[in-house]
Parts: structure tokens; sequence; C-alpha cells
């Protein structure tokens, strides 16, 4: 029998639509999943660019534990200040040492402590940050007793999201790609865990453009607002590796 911990991650929170998918989808889907932490990646809530800490409160509200960040954390100017104090809300870890702020986070859910880091990739975003390979192993090394470990890979390639699943293979519980906005639908789990695939949820994603051209995918429940994107991942807590 497999000790079962569920994370339930919503990426990407695009604007004021995102926004009502999350405080109209996200409620009713943690009372079918009954995930034990819930993540989400914010940076995009403030109109498309950016967070606020009014808006933490909104999102924390409609049920994020943790919030991740990308390339946008700071496009708003008062979250410069109001990030430091935000207690689970993460920014790259790879960004400057002395940006304001943190890159990983212990949250305690479903009994157990959860390790949470956010990379930014370098690929086709910003080059001249720090590596994401030397900060992922740097948040590993700091926390050796935490077996469940979430990772929050923010990059344009798929390319480098993939080559930090591999690298962190054996090493986490799950590695998620975000920043583009759409679901690739190539979600994999490496045989180094024994497994057989990874089960996606919940795609339900339109997408309005900022030239004002809309896209809908077909899978898209009636009724669901503008946008929302999810999946689940299960994982043992006491090795910390994922099984679907």
């Amino acid at each position: 029998m497999v000790d079962d911990f569920r994370i339930l991650f919503v990426a990407d929170v695009v604007g004021q639509p995102g926004r009502e998918a999350v405080k109209a989808v996200l409620p009713g889907l943690k009372r079918e999943l009954e995930p034990n932490v819930t993540i989400l990646n914010g940076e995009n809530a403030a109109g498309g660019f950016g967070l606020t800490a009014k808006l933490v409160a909104e999102l924390r509200a409609a049920g994020a534990d943790m919030i991740t960040t990308g390339n946008h954390v700071f496009a708003q100017k008062e979250f410069v200040g109001e990030l430091p104090s935000l207690e689970n809300v993460i920014r790259p870890a790879n960004y400057p040492p002395r940006a304001p702020g943190k890159g990983s986070s212990v949250i305690s859910a479903g009994g157990h402590d959860v390790l949470v880091m956010n990379l930014i990739g370098r690929i086709f975003t910003i080059e001249t940050l720090d590596d994401p390979f030397r900060a992922a192993d740097a948040i590993l090394a700091a926390h050796p007793e935490i077996k469940i470990v979430f990772c929050d890979m923010h990059a344009e390639a798929t390319s480098e999201k993939t080559a930090m699943g591999w690298y962190l293979d054996g090493r986490v519980s799950a590695v998620v790609g975000t920043h583009t906005h759409i679901p690739t639908a190539d979600a994999r789990a490496p045989w180094r865990h024994g497994l057989r695939h990874r089960r996606r949820h919940g795609w339900a994603q339109r997408r309005v453009h900022r030239n004002g051209q809309r896209s809908r995918p077909a899978a898209v429940p009636d009724g669901c607002p503008e946008s929302f994107c999810s999946c689940v991942r299960n994982c043992d807590f006491q090795c910390g590796t994922g099984y679907h």
C-alpha cells in the first residue's frame, strides 16, 4: 500500500479572468481531489504582469497554500517591498542573492513537510541569471531531511524544462513547467521512479491573448471561466517519489 500524499498545482493564473477562474473552480476541485497541498503560480495575476500582496490574499482565500512566480515577479513595483513579508510566496531561486524574497519554502501539510522550489530558465528569457541547476542543488543540499519536494521550473524552452526534470529525477517528487500559459500535454515520469505515467487533471483553458484574439481547446467544460489549467501529483511521503 502506497502512503499517499497529493499535490495539486495550478498555473499560470493570468489577470482577472484567471483569478475569477481560480475562485470559481479551485474550491470544487479541492473538494473532489482532496489534495494535501495546493500550489499556484501567480506571477501574471495582476493584469497579466506581476503580483501584489492584495492579490496574494485573494488567491489564498480561494485555496492556494503556496504561490510561485517567475520572470514577472517584480512587474508591479510595490511588490518589491511586499514580497519579503509574505509567507509561502516565492520568487525564482536563481535570481541574484540580494533580490527581495526567497526561492524556496517549506510548508507543513498533511502531517509532513513539503519543500517547494521555484526556478527560472535562461533560454529565451533572462540569460544573465544564475544557473538554475546549481540553484536546485543548493536548495536540496540545505534540506536533506525533506522527502517531498516540488519544483516549479518557469521557462520558455520545453527542452530546458525537460532537462531539469531529468537532472532532478530521483531527487524530487515533481518538476512542473510554467510560463508558456498553455499545457504542452507531454507529462511524463522517468523510469527511475518505476512509473509509467503521470496524470494531468482538469485541462480547461480559454486563453485571452494581448491582441484580443481567443483560442479555446475543445476540452474546456461547459461553464468554465476564462482560464484554468491544473495538474495533480501523487507521491509516497516515505520516499518522496511520485507514482501518478
